[in-house]
């Protein structure tokens, strides 16, 4: 167990979006129903959220929405399989899979979404470049985005950028 993160969580909802271009997207969610959506968007390429990634909100407060980004994790077709083609796998491509999830969870109001918890480090992961281009495909949101790429071995850091979310 890492100290300072809420306790473990099991998601309530979980599923398979068809993005296009062949693309299907994991998705699932935990923490509150009706809690106020957090988006957890995780480094890569290729890793996929974890059950670490959950425990940075407060499941009481949040809704909780994690997902495998395209080519990734749990996520089909996987870019580590030789056949996969990466021509449908861009940054662009990532952030209009965010919107269609954010639509697809019926997230209807982009101020709706008032975190975004990117892990990853700050200089070798495509999380960072993510989360920017979601800001910038979002001006009208109010997003916190909250780097946690270092914070998992460091407790009250955990606790600040939690805190920050709120």
């Amino acid at each position: 167990m890492v100290a300072g993160l809420f306790p473990e969580i099991e998601p309530f909802e979980v599923g398979h979006l068809d993005v296009g271009e062949g693309n299907s997207v994991y998705w699932e969610i935990c923490g509150s129903p009706d809690g106020k959506p957090a988006l957890v968007v995780h480094g890569g390429p290729g890793s996929g959220c974890t059950p670490t990634h959950r425990r940075f909100f407060d499941p009481s407060s949040y809704r909780i929405v994690l997902f495998d980004q395209r080519g990734s994790g749990r996520s089909t077709p996987h870019a580590g399989d030789i056949d996969t083609s990466l021509e449908h796998n861009t940054t662009a491509h990532l952030v209009r899979d965010m919107e269609a999830l954010r639509s697809h969870l019926g997230i209807h109001q982009l101020h709706d979404i008032p975190a975004v918890l990117i892990h990853g480090q700050l200089d070798h992961s495509t999380a960072i470049t993510t989360a920017r281009e979601l800001a910038d495909a979002w001006p009208d949101s109010e997003l916190v985005v909250v780097d946690a790429g270092h914070l998992a071995n460091e407790p009250a850091m955990v606790e600040a950028a939690v805190d920050a979310t709120n």
